[in-house]
């Protein structure tokens, strides 16, 4: 965690992390790549049976009390950075896992080439298929929230990481569909 150099506020931030969902998380990988069976499960490194996880409802939003007020929340990427295939988190699996979506009976693919960005989701969010947004004028999907994270490294699938949210409209909306 820390080391005798650091400073106190630091390793309150480090033990904030752990426990927010950061770097709580490993990730186990089941079955093969580019297969309907392929699929990225989350596992509890707290625990010492590294409990599974459900990437969707067990990872807090929030990574620690102050992260609110700091525009600043989990995302659970699902698409690395400089890839073109679609991953989701299966919202209608145990657990939600993250797989490769499937559209047609194919394997779905980014057809116009690689994303310039990592691409995943806040979890413990929610569209609402059943509410249209108001500047958006468009319903939800009825999946978590969706995050663009523009940063240089390209996150694993599965990876948890904080990211600062500036889209003026998000944090009323928090509130809404934050799932406890």
């Amino acid at each position: 965690m820390g080391n005798s150099d650091s400073h106190p506020l630091s390793e309150k931030v480090e033990e904030a992390l752990e426990r927010g969902g950061a770097r709580r998380v490993s990730t186990i990988i089941m079955g093969d790549h580019d297969t309907f069976e392929f699929r990225v499960h989350a596992l509890d490194k707290v625990t010492s049976d590294n409990k599974p996880l459900s990437m969707w409802h067990d990872i807090k939003l929030f990574p620690t009390e102050d992260s609110k007020s700091h525009n600043v929340v989990n995302m659970v990427n699902e698409i690395p950075r400089c890839t073109r295939k679609k991953y989701e988190i299966a919202t209608n699996e145990e657990l939600n896992p993250i797989k490769q979506d499937v559209k047609k009976g194919k394997l779905r693919e980014f057809a116009k080439g690689d994303l310039y960005f990592n691409y995943g989701c806040m979890p413990r969010t929610w569209e609402d298929p059943d509410v249209e947004h108001p500047d958006a004028k468009a319903k939800g999907d009825n999946d978590p929230l969706d995050v663009c994270e523009i940063g240089l490294r390209i996150l694993g699938i599965g990876e948890v990481v904080p990211v600062k949210v500036t889209a003026p409209s998000f944090m009323p909306f928090t509130s809404l569909v934050a799932l406890a």
